[in-house]
């Protein structure tokens, strides 16, 4: 455990996370995780593990390997690769998955789980200008942080598996461990492992998003609206 304290604050620091969030991540006091940054403290076997979990890095490397001087890595590719839960019809033509903005919630925990994709509205989109052999959600925003597109508009996306294919200055539909589902613009950060999310309502200031928040990216392809004037 010769790197632990040092390791909880270099990882801490790389994802942007006060002692407060972090505390509020392992299920613990903000006071418990100063305690082991300062070496005054050490954590029980769960809270390693839960910590481990938290920055997705490998147990041993958090107890005995000095972080700090070995940059950590977070794939592009996306680091939670996995088979991605569809719904298809009987004879395999597969339908995309609606998220309206009531579901959100649930989608944050439930995005990987069969059971959960199946029991949202599942439908065809037979729109030309989408090709078949892609993975289409649709999901519905919340708020004017990207107007012209209003609130309550349905973004039609296509699944991003490999993320070194992010488009710079394209729109994007993003979940994410803390803020959940949010749609924004990805801009190129000066910071290693981080995108910069970016509104077009420009009272919405930019910030920083570490890939290690991501769970999901999705590409925006269009927009239905039901507000027309």
């Amino acid at each position: 455990m010769k790197y632990l304290s040092s390791n909880i604050k270099y990882l801490r620091s790389e994802y942007a996370l006060s002692q407060k969030r972090l505390a509020q991540r392992i299920e613990i006091s903000p006071s418990s995780v100063g305690s082991y940054e300062n070496n005054k403290s050490i954590p029980s076997l769960k809270n390693i593990q839960k910590i481990a979990s938290t920055f997705n890095i490998d147990i041993d490397a958090l107890l005995n390997k000095d972080l700090s001087s070995n940059k950590v890595e977070i794939a592009k590719e996306g680091k939670n690769i996995r088979v991605l839960p569809i719904v298809v019809e009987n004879d395999n033509k597969e339908k995309a998955s609606i998220v309206p903005a009531k579901a959100a919630a649930g989608y944050t925990e439930g995005y990987a789980e069969p059971q959960f994709i199946s029991n949202l509205v599942n439908f065809d989109l037979p729109f030309p200008e989408l090709q078949k052999e892609q993975t289409y959600r649709v999901f519905q925003i919340s708020g004017d942080s990207m107007l012209p597109i209003k609130d309550r508009s349905y973004i039609i996306t296509s699944y991003l598996q490999n993320w070194n294919e992010v488009v710079y200055g394209r729109c994007y539909v993003i979940l994410t461990k803390e803020e959940g589902i949010v749609f924004k613009r990805i801009e190129k950060s000066e910071s290693e492992n981080r995108f910069k999310m970016v509104s077009n309502n420009p009272i919405f200031h930019p910030y920083e998003l570490h890939m290690g928040d991501i769970k999901e990216i999705w590409i925006a392809k269009g927009v239905i609206d039901f507000d027309i004037q």
